[in-house]
């Protein structure tokens, strides 16, 4: 592709090829003046041409790029590290970026990795390794002009650590950086793993000290307290715990279920005029957790699992889980309005969840001055890092105090509250708590019924 660049590092070009067979390149350019950019196209079949560039990043204000590195998962997506010099000074910050669906201009930032010191300092990019738990694990080689002072850095699972390799010879550096890191069947949570820096010219000779890790470990399941409300829809609207019945309208029941007893239901919806009402103020607005499995498609447009939320009409939205796409949003406001200013919005982030499997979704909540904490749940796993994707992210102290009551499988609009978006699927065990649980009482929902609790 013609690129408009004073000069093209086709050095760092990177040729990737999709899971759907598409070829993409990624390449950094100089375009004069000390302003640097991160390219990237595609080939266009039916056009049989390369795709209109896009502009991962600019790099400006003194800085310059000092090299990049990329991959593609197995999900497709592309994750990058870019490494930023700074004042004429190599080496500087090290960026991560990651783009989910690779032929649009989706790329987003991240994350900052690490910084270098002022000094003669590189920061070496090698090979990124994916794993089988879809982890990332990184070693970047931090060069200082005393290679005494040359040093590693491992990003593993979004955590930067920094190893014990300061006296690597000079002449072994080039073998140590471009490293391979093999683990058959990828890395084990909870595992101690060791990575030890050989010299190839030497036969495979340590020359450095060895560097350990130890990889996060879930956290063991804890039997939650009893829900302040729940429904688990067999054959009926009655809750399990709580006093407050739901009124169904056009709602079905179904066998398919993700926890096997005798009786037990899901509650089916049409995704077109199908729901439930639950009426009056039932949730607190300081600290909250919601549960619920959810079975579905994807879908094109947002569909309210449960919420207390409202469109249009009058300012009374209060929290709401929603399926969009490949991807579930838990939304909360802090005023009733959806400005920026006042609404969290957090997403999963490259997940493929929705393929009518049973997935099991939640959200804590905890109010304070700083502006609260919203964290996020898939089948008992909280997301973080690149699992989790911040659209907005308001100062929300306490949640505003809907008057519409809860809706499973639509929310309102308008100033009557007419349902609207309505959920195509299946929504089982609908719990609601007035805390914020723990992430091993997150654990253990995702493996029972809320029925032990009963």
């Amino acid at each position: 592709p013609e690129t408009d660049g004073t000069e093209c590092y086709t050095n760092e070009m990177t040729p990737l090829v999709d899971k759907d067979g598409v070829t993409h390149l990624l390449w950094y350019e100089e375009q004069g003046g000390g302003v640097f950019e991160i390219k990237h196209t595609y080939w266009d079949e039916d056009a049989s041409d390369w795709a209109d560039i896009i502009t991962v990043e600019t790099v400006e204000h003194g800085n310059f790029l000092d090299g990049m590195d990329v991959i593609m998962d197995s999900y497709g997506r592309f994750h990058l590290l870019a490494c930023y010099g700074e004042g004429g000074i190599r080496g500087g910050d090290l960026q991560y970026y990651i783009n989910e669906h690779v032929k649009g201009d989706n790329w987003r930032h991240v994350d900052k990795l690490a910084s270098s010191d002022i000094g003669d300092h590189r920061l070496f990019l090698p090979e990124a390794v994916r794993n089988a738990r879809d982890d990332l694990l990184w070693m970047v080689t931090e060069y200082d002009s005393d290679p005494s002072q040359d040093q590693e850095y491992f990003a593993v699972m979004g955590e930067l650590v920094i190893s014990e390799w300061k006296e690597t010879p000079r002449e072994t550096q080039d073998e140590i950086g471009q490293f391979d890191f093999l683990l058959d069947g990828g890395l084990d949570p909870g595992t101690k793993y060791e990575i030890k820096a050989v010299s190839e010219e030497d036969g495979m000779e340590e020359v450095g000290s060895v560097k350990t890790f130890t990889t996060l470990a879930p956290p063991e399941p804890e039997s939650p307290p009893e829900p302040d409300l729940a429904w688990t829809f067999d054959r009926h609207l009655d809750p399990l715990y709580g006093e407050v019945e739901g009124e169904g309208i056009n709602v079905e029941w179904e066998a398919d279920t993700p926890f096997e007893y005798e009786g037990n239901k899901s509650l089916k919806l049409d995704g077109s005029n199908s729901y439930v009402d639950i009426e009056g103020d039932l949730i607190s607005d300081e600290t909250l957790t919601v549960s619920v499995w959810v079975k579905a498609p994807t879908s094109s447009v947002a569909r309210y699992v449960v919420s207390d939320w409202w469109l249009g009409g009058p300012n009374e939205r209060s929290w709401a889980v929603q399926t969009h796409g490949n991807r579930f949003n838990v939304l909360l406001s802090r005023d009733g309005t959806f400005d920026t200013g006042s609404v969290k919005h957090y997403q999963s982030s490259g997940i493929e969840i929705w393929n009518n499997e049973w997935r099991h979704l939640a959200f804590t909540y905890e109010g304070d001055e700083d502006g609260g904490a919203l964290r996020m749940f898939l089948d008992g796993e909280e997301l973080k890092n690149w699992r989790l994707r911040i659209e907005s992210d308001a100062s929300v102290p306490s949640l505003h105090a809907g008057t519409g009551g809860l809706r499973i499988g639509a929310t309102r609009t308008g100033e009557s509250g007419d349902p609207t978006r309505w959920f195509d699927g299946l929504i089982d065990e609908v719990a609601i708590w007035n805390s914020a649980l723990t992430p091993a009482e997150i654990s253990w929902l995702a493996q029972n019924s809320i029925r032990e609790r009963h």
